[in-house]
């Protein structure tokens, strides 16, 4: 989707008027439509159409500028704001971002970024009808289970599939997941935005993930931003945070190890597929037996989930896939090798099999759930 982009300033200084316009001078694909005193103006502004981005001078005053832009910013969802400001300041960076901001510049990189920053907050905007993505959630009934190598590896296989991006999200607050084993870390991941909830776009889901490879973006999770007071999520917020995933990118599996169950049906609810990981133990079927029953009173059925049989040894075994039926009832069930060499040699690398030890039992198996997961969502969505 094309429109004209259109920005409003704010400023009381009439020489970041002429520094903005000198700016812009080069680029013809954006254009000043006006400059405000102050965020008050704004509305007034905005009446015929909401401008495509606007940038906030907020050194007059940035506690109290920032503070009006919180209260104004989820009036229009639509605008992408931009704070200005003479110094850097971690305090004053956190502070815009929460308060709505996309983006936060020093006045004197105007001149060689403000184009390519408004480029890629605004230069390609998408239609909320132009993507619907397809969402996967990996549940874990045990702690050591195989959820997290389960997860990445369908994110990554899907993108390998599609030649399109996938987006893992790590829902693992206790010991790092997703993000440890991949090594990624940021100052900005999932709980940021959680917090967002009305105020969420795919702009800001695709600035926040971390890139890992071309096809494979992650939302790291809150014990990878601060180890030492990682913040709460807000479970409650997930609905909206999924449906802009879906916008954003093809393919979103979301690693949710050690979640409520009230969690996990709204993941389930949420999702085109969920998957529930196991080992064939009597603990992990019992907990699955018990994770099922919880989940059914929730309103979400057994036909719904797929169990993940992980480590899956083909020699007999004290359980056996057909202790699974009995307990389990019907439920589609997959298997995927135990192939502990090519499982260590991906986390002790931090990579993806596909990359660690790409013709191994284990990726092919993921490969082949991957597969059968997107031929199954695209027939379901047709």
């Amino acid at each position: 989707m094309t429109s004209e982009t259109t920005l409003l300033l704010i400023t009381p200084s009439q020489e970041m008027g002429a520094a903005v316009s000198s700016a812009l001078s080069s680029n013809d694909r954006f254009r000043l439509k006006g400059v405000c005193l102050n965020l008050k103006d704004l509305a007034e502004h905005a009446q015929s159409a909401a401008p495509s981005a606007v940038l906030l001078d907020i050194d007059p005053d940035p506690r109290r500028i920032l503070a009006d832009l919180e209260s104004i910013s989820g009036r229009f969802p639509d605008t992408r704001f931009i704070v200005l400001a003479e110094s850097l300041r971690n305090d004053l960076v956190l502070e815009a971002m929460q308060a709505g901001a996309r983006h936060f510049m020093l006045k004197c990189d105007l001149d060689s970024d403000l184009g390519a920053v408004l480029q890629r907050l605004v230069g390609s905007k998408l239609a909320p009808s132009e993507m619907r993505g397809l969402v996967g959630t990996v549940l874990s009934v045990s702690g050591g289970c195989g959820g997290t190598t389960v997860a990445i590896n369908l994110a990554n296989e899907l993108s390998l599939l599609s030649s399109k991006a996938a987006l893992l999200v790590d829902l693992d607050c206790n010991y790092g997941g997703a993000s440890t084993y991949l090594g990624l870390a940021g100052e900005y991941g999932i709980a940021d935005v959680l917090e967002r909830n009305g105020d969420l776009d795919p702009q800001l889901i695709r600035s926040t993930a971390r890139e890992y490879s071309d096809g494979l973006r992650l939302l790291i999770n809150p014990m990878t931003v601060d180890p030492k007071s990682p913040v709460s999520l807000r479970y409650d917020h997930l609905p909206s945070a999924i449906r802009e995933c879906r916008r954003s990118y093809e393919f979103t599996i979301i690693d949710a190890p050690r979640v409520s169950m009230d969690t996990a049906a709204q993941l389930a609810d949420a999702g085109d597929a969920t998957f529930l990981i196991l080992q064939l133990t009597v603990k992990d079927l019992a907990m699955a037996r018990l994770m099922l029953s919880a989940l059914k009173e929730r309103g979400v059925f057994a036909e719904a989930l797929t169990v993940v049989i992980n480590r899956h040894q083909k020699r007999q075994r004290m359980v056996t896939l057909e202790d699974v039926r009995t307990t389990l009832g019907e439920i589609p069930l997959t298997c995927i090798s135990n192939d502990y060499p090519s499982a260590i040699k991906g986390l002790n690398y931090g990579q993806p099999l596909a990359e660690a030890a790409p013709r191994s039992a284990m990726r092919r198996d993921l490969r082949a759930v991957a597969a059968k997961f997107r031929e199954r969502c695209q027939e379901a969505t047709a």
